[in-house]
């Protein structure tokens, strides 16, 4: 138990809440390219990395509005990914140069905040 309490957190799932499960999931299985580990009406586990993002409908029936979190990962080429979500109708901001990179930020159908960074 001690060894626990020495841990610091390690982040293991980011649950999204969403109006519309099954539009989500094909938005990060289809657009994203995160491959799905189960699926459910009301619950999809997708695989981001080391960590896995888990969609659900917000238990309230409200999705709540945008918070400060941005879900931020890698990409071979912030260009070649632009083109792939232009082509699927997501609005994308401009490229932003970055420490150690390029960073471009865009919405899911949700409006819940993601980036994609190009690490150079």
């Amino acid at each position: 138990m001690q060894e626990l309490q020495a841990m610091a957190p390690v982040i293991e799932a980011i649950l999204c809440e969403c109006a519309d499960v099954a539009r989500s999931e094909q938005f990060y299985r289809d657009t994203l390219g995160f491959p799905v580990l189960s699926s459910s009406p009301h619950w999809v586990e997708l695989k981001a990395g080391g960590v896995r993002v888990v969609l659900h409908p917000s238990y309230s029936g409200i999705v709540p509005n945008r918070g400060g979190w941005v879900l931020s990962f890698v990409v071979e080429s912030v260009s070649d990914f632009r083109k792939k979500l232009v082509e699927a109708g997501v609005e994308v901001g401009p490229d932003h140069e970055i420490p150690g990179g390029i960073s471009m930020a865009f919405e899911d159908w949700d409006g819940n905040r993601l980036q994609a960074i190009e690490k150079r």
